[in-house]
């Protein structure tokens, strides 16, 4: 025993509790409690120590705990925010679309709130992650009608009328059309189909802001008519009193595989009057390249219109036609580069000849001078697998308007008498 050592334990029981336990945390044998006891620590001391050292460690572990608990916590944040930026990196890099986003936030795996925490540590833009807040709070829903829902269709105008299966991108192409229009002015109200105004004014508002109608639910009976009067761009003077009926995919299925009859198609006579009419079909290209890619089993587009081409001659709607036009939506999806009306229509020509040559048969058996045409239609640049449009394009929709004022009537004022022109 060295000299410290010797005068430490010499007045071993005047030391005070927390000298005697420093001492024994040393870790020096020399210190030990058993040594201190051996060198005579009263018992009442000792069992104070015992009691004291108990305590600490008892400290000791809740601080331990606590540490690995904030540790965890550190972790866990960590791992959290790290899944909040993969998130929106993965919008920001269009692997995810508006509904997926939106039911990701409904369920809980992610919140608007946290995506907003860490924007600036990735690489969505504010701009987006505003359009995702508002299509999860505020996005206006839109409906197909059902007929009893609508008026008769109104006469001494011309009918329009779009076809094509579910999710072909009709509801999208109108609502293009629909905002171009708007934005030249060319438009005059008419709210004899009220809900059909509505609907119009739906999706061109939400598409101004960028977004597409979602697509309708399945139904065998449901349809749009939208009435008004669209004035020439070129001749203001003259206005051409338009329907637009626009049928849905689902409604389009159901008439390819039963028939057209006062219970679909031609409900209301839609179909069955004296009004002129040119006729919209739309292929959905998207659908055509994943098809070939991954078949589904079901009846292929050119199929469904050959059928309801056929229905439709069946019907006497051809007597009454000026125009056959065969949209090939979705061609900002065309291969880059590529002139888009070339484009179309090879992809046309080598997958739906047998629909165009029935178009032709039908235009000879009518003895009729009506045009059939193709063209490409894009509404512009998406993102967002598809679901938003950060760039509105109105190329297709300018050309559309251009050949419904050249085949559409027109009523023209006159001594306070209306004439019309074919």
């Amino acid at each position: 025993m060295n000299l410290n050592e010797e005068r430490f334990f010499y007045d071993l029981n005047s030391h005070d509790l927390e000298t005697l336990i420093a001492k024994i945390q040393t870790g020096n044998p020399s210190y030990s409690l058993e040594k201190m006891i051996e060198k005579g620590l009263l018992p009442d001391k000792t069992q104070e120590i015992r009691n004291r050292m108990s305590q600490i460690q008892s400290q000791d572990l809740i601080r331990q705990k606590e540490e690995e608990e904030r540790l965890r916590q550190l972790q866990n944040n960590d791992f959290r925010k790290q899944q909040i930026i993969d998130f929106c990196n993965q919008i920001a890099d269009n692997q995810k679309g508006l509904e997926e986003i939106k039911i990701s936030i409904l369920n809980g795996v992610v919140s608007l709130d946290e995506m907003a925490q860490n924007l600036n540590q990735t690489r969505l833009t504010p701009e987006i992650y505003n359009k995702i807040g508002y299509y999860i709070s505020g996005k206006k829903q839109v409906d197909f009608y059902l007929w009893k829902d609508l008026p008769p269709l109104l006469s001494d105008r011309t009918d329009i009328y779009f076809f094509g299966q579910p999710a072909s991108g009709k509801s999208c192409i109108l609502a293009n059309m629909f905002s171009y229009i708007d934005k030249q002015g060319l438009i005059i109200e008419n709210t004899h189909s009220l809900v059909g105004t509505q609907y119009k004014n739906t999706i061109q508002y939400e598409y101004d802001l960028g977004y597409l109608p979602e697509r309708t639910a399945a139904s065998s009976d449901g349809v749009n008519y939208i009435t008004f009067e669209l004035t020439d761009p070129i001749k203001p003077e003259h206005k051409h009193p338009l329907n637009f009926i626009e049928m849905s995919g689902e409604l389009f299925d159901q008439a390819s595989m039963g028939g057209v009859s006062d219970n679909n198609l031609n409900a209301k006579n839609y179909l069955n009057n004296n009004n002129r009419k040119l006729l919209f079909f739309v292929v959905d290209y998207d659908r055509h390249v994943q098809n070939t890619l991954n078949p589904d089993g079901n009846t292929p587009q050119g199929a469904k219109m050959l059928t309801i081409l056929s229905l439709l001659d069946q019907f006497g709607t051809f007597k009454q036609t000026d125009g056959i036009y065969i949209l090939v939506s979705k061609a900002d999806l065309f291969p880059a580069g590529v002139d888009p009306v070339q484009y179309a229509g090879d992809f046309l020509n080598s997958n739906y000849m047998s629909f165009i040559n029935n178009c032709k048969n039908i235009k000879q058996k009518y003895k009729s001078e009506f045009e059939i045409k193709a063209y490409p239609y894009s509404i512009g640049n998406l993102t967002l697998k598809s679901t938003y449009v950060y760039e509105r394009d109105y190329t297709w929709a300018k050309k559309m308007i251009e050949e419904i004022v050249a085949k559409a009537f027109s009523n023209k004022p006159k001594g306070g008498i209306f004439s019309f022109f074919r």
